[in-house]
């Protein structure tokens, strides 16, 4: 619900979060579930929700995200994939994809959340962003 996610993000878990987040990858395959953990709550905070998205682009979300999903392959990659394009569209997945041509898994899981998000309807912020 956006109002919750904006609420949320008010509060400062933004931050915390993204604090999570980096502990997460400190622990390595360890910490997988939490990391996909973090990426789903920061997919619901996002959707539909483009003051979230917005700050969480500023807080540096996008960068955490790529250093965590290039290092863990599998279900963290995917949802890496995923969380980065609903935070930062289509280019930043796109981006990552570059980053990690010799990845197949990073291709497969970037390929797959182009494809859902190209049928989503873009929100006015986001639009911008093309």
């Amino acid at each position: 619900h956006p109002c919750r996610g904006s609420l949320f993000i008010q509060r400062g878990g933004d931050e915390a979060l993204l604090q999570a987040l980096s502990a997460g990858q400190a622990v390595g395959a360890g910490g997988e579930s939490l990391l996909v953990a973090i990426m789903q709550l920061i997919t619901a905070l996002v959707d539909g929700n483009a003051f979230a998205a917005q700050r969480l682009r500023a807080l540096g979300a996008l960068n955490g995200l790529v250093a965590c999903g290039l290092k863990l392959p599998g279900k963290v990659t995917k949802e890496t994939m995923w969380t980065l394009g609903q935070v930062g569209g289509v280019m930043a997945v796109l981006q990552v994809m570059s980053r990690a041509s010799d990845s197949q898994d990073a291709e497969a899981s970037g390929l797959r959340a182009i494809a859902k998000l190209t049928w989503m309807p873009l929100e006015d912020s986001l639009q911008q962003q093309f």
